[in-house]
């Protein structure tokens, strides 16, 4: 879909883990780099976050809700989109999932969404995951891991 509007809506759903419960300066980057673009962030915490850093992420965010860590980040995005409800997610243009394992913005999210907009694309990603055969995993039932956009940063 070809996105002709001059101002785009968007939402994000952002999820955060660490172990420790810290959450490092390069975290808060991430969502400061996207605010200029994003109306509305909902951080998702899977696991425990400690007081400053769920000051910190409550700063950077307009909506924050932790959850056990139960599902990885894609289980997490799933916890978002019912968080949010999809009645209130169907009033923005695209919706942004993205995680913490990423340092960035190098250069303003700005570029890439500009030159995403004028795409016929229905969802995209930052990366593409080339196939690895035989699986490394041993859990893929025709044996190899395929082609992927890898799940750290995706809009729909």
């Amino acid at each position: 879909m070809i996105l002709e509007k001059e101002h785009v809506r968007r939402c994000a759903i952002f999820l955060f883990f660490d172990a420790e419960g810290v959450v490092d300066d390069y975290v808060i980057k991430i969502l400061e780099g996207l605010r200029p673009r994003v109306e509305h962030i909902l951080t998702i915490c899977n696991g425990y976050v400690n007081a400053e850093g769920r000051k910190k992420l409550k700063g950077a965010s307009d909506d924050f809700y932790c959850r056990a860590n139960l599902g990885l980040d894609v289980g997490g995005y799933r916890e978002g989109l019912f968080y949010m409800g999809f009645k209130k997610l169907a009033e923005y243009d695209e919706l942004i999932m993205l995680n913490y394992t990423f340092f960035g913005p190098v250069y303003p999210f700005e570029e890439m969404f500009d030159a995403m907009k004028g795409r016929d694309v229905d969802f995209w990603g930052i990366t593409k995951h080339h196939m690895v055969d035989p699986d490394p995993f041993g859990m893929i039932p025709y044996g190899y891991l395929p082609e992927h956009i890898q799940s750290f940063f995706l809009v729909l």
